[in-house]
């Protein structure tokens, strides 16, 4: 009888290949930054894989490679990144400066006059922005940002992710005033249409701010327009980069892949296929992209240019309009980037003082 010994060498893999790490944190995040950087760990996404075994003859030469479903399944993560950056188109400077110009040339033409009715008083000649209470002060300024996400998923279509970014930033803007304005109705309201009270006889004056959650002001009015993707398609765009593999034996596949699999430098697991010939490939039939996202955000203030009237009993003393950007809580978020914690609104975007010195009954008497 013949005998004949047969010898088995199997490996079957690490049950972890070594996992890259990547940021959790958010750049440049103060109150004073028109630009943030948002950095997230993606959602880990299995991945099957196959392996390629061989039988060995006596003279040490492999044949009949046969592809064999891999024993573990390995975890893609990867880099996921939002880019934002805060933007002024038409500052509130900018916006009453034809307003300011006629006051300080003593123009009597009332179309100069377009956003504001300034003081021409020689004793308030010194200051950026002197009102009389009475006449009109409209509201305006013209903001921007911009949206740039960077996400890796296996499917291929909008995130998300982006939009809940895109949206939570809307929500954080305000324009906020503490003038008191008079409705229709003869009533002391701020800038929000809320009721303005007086204590001792004088009206109080309260910070109030518009938002896009609640755009109406005085009477009312719309006051705050956002124009996004649902406004205008070509404010968004999207582009997919597929991340190629296959499972043929000796194909290549993206390095950010291989990052994932053993048996290669990229994943730091080349001893396995040096030292057992040893390397796996992504199963076909399985996806991933990167998906590069990008949205614009216009926000408009009274774009229409309302005439608001501030009440003729506003009490003399400083005002301030501004601009900015609320906190946002990213905790409260169902997404991966809820570990980032809080991101850091602007203190002031736009801002402007406002002196207000006598009214509009002192021009008349």
């Amino acid at each position: 009888t013949d005998q004949r010994v047969i010898t088995a060498k199997i490996y079957n893999g690490m049950q972890n290949v070594p996992q890259k790490k990547y940021l959790d944190e958010i750049r440049s995040n103060t109150l004073d930054s028109l630009s943030k950087n948002m950095l997230w760990t993606s959602e880990p996404y299995k991945f099957n894989v196959v392996r390629w075994m061989a039988h060995e003859n006596e003279r040490g030469t492999l044949y009949d490679w046969t592809a064999v479903p891999g024993r573990y399944q390995r975890i893609f993560t990867q880099q996921d990144k939002a880019e934002i950056e805060w933007g002024i188109e038409r500052s509130m400077k900018m916006e009453y400066e034809q307003s300011r110009d006629a006051a300080a040339n003593k123009n009597r033409n009332k179309e100069s006059y377009d956003k504001a009715v300034f003081a021409t008083d020689v004793n308030l000649r010194y200051y950026d922005y002197p009102i009389k209470s009475g006449y009109y002060f409209n509201p305006t300024g013209t903001y921007t940002f911009e949206v740039k996400t960077e996400m890796y998923k296996p499917e291929r279509k909008p995130t998300t992710e982006h939009k809940d970014i895109v949206q939570s930033l809307i929500n954080s803007f305000r324009y906020e005033s503490n003038l008191i304005y008079i409705d229709n109705n003869n009533n002391a309201v701020n800038i929000q249409n809320q009721p303005v009270l007086a204590y001792g006889g004088k009206l109080s004056s309260v910070p109030a701010a518009l938002t896009a959650k609640d755009p109406t002001g005085v009477n009312d009015v719309k006051l705050l327009y956002v124009e996004d993707a649902s406004v205008d398609p070509s404010r968004f765009t999207i582009n997919y980069e597929e991340l190629k593999h296959s499972e043929a034996k000796d194909s290549s596949a993206d390095p950010r892949l291989r990052a994932i699999l053993e048996g290669y430098s990229d994943s730091g697991t080349q001893g396995s296929y040096d030292n057992y010939k040893y390397r796996e490939y992504i199963k076909d039939g399985q996806n991933m992209f990167k998906i590069t996202e990008t949205t614009k955000v216009t926000i408009r203030i009274n774009p229409e240019n309302l005439p608001l009237y501030t009440n003729p009993y506003m009490p003399d003393g400083d005002y301030i309009v501004r601009a900015y950007i609320d906190n946002i809580n990213l905790a409260e978020s169902k997404n991966e980037y809820k570990k980032l914690g809080e991101l850091k609104g602007i203190q002031n975007l736009d801002i402007i003082e406002i002196i207000v010195k006598g009214s509009i009954y002192d021009d008349i008497s």
